[in-house]
């Protein structure tokens, strides 16, 4: 790889996970496909921080907590969450309310100021995804499938261009 041309290269290994990102872009390359690559990079490497954040903080707790603020219950032949109703405007609200409760996190034994502001991270993203409330381009659904929202968006601008 030429590293005076415009490229994206990321390399990472920890042990069982690997992620080797190697792009060149030139000038047929849109930057709408470079958010595309690095929305990949992004997307691997977030589930694996929050993978590794959980050998410190009971993730599966945080779940439930979540789920809780929600109203979400664990599908067990699914293995996997599910929210009761679709989530409307109050649910978010409402989500939202709990979610600055300073009683929150007083079940989970944090000490550190720090603690708790990295459980309430993983909490705001987790009831979120719980509510379908994307704030990521690249995400996992409730089934663990990867939804692409700029790859979904390209593919039917290709085709709209292509009168298809």
């Amino acid at each position: 790889m030429d590293f005076e041309k415009d490229h994206i290269l990321f390399d990472g290994k920890y042990g069982k996970w690997t992620l080797i990102v190697k792009q060149d872009i030139d000038a047929t390359v849109e930057p709408i496909e470079v958010a595309r690559v690095l929305g990949r990079v992004r997307l691997s490497t977030h589930k694996k921080t929050w993978e590794y954040i959980g050998s410190h903080f009971d993730i599966e707790k945080l779940d439930e907590i979540a789920a809780n603020i929600v109203g979400a219950t664990r599908n067990p032949k699914k293995g996997h969450w599910e929210l009761k109703a679709r989530a409307g405007e109050n649910a978010i609200n409402e989500a939202l309310v709990k979610l600055k409760s300073p009683k929150l996190l007083s079940d989970l034994n944090l000490e550190m100021a720090e603690e708790k502001a990295i459980a309430k991270a993983y909490l705001n993203r987790r009831v979120l995804d719980f509510l379908k409330f994307p704030i990521e381009l690249m995400y996992f659904d409730d089934a663990g499938k990867i939804v692409d929202l700029v790859d979904t968006f390209l593919t039917k601008k290709q085709k709209k261009e292509l009168g298809a």
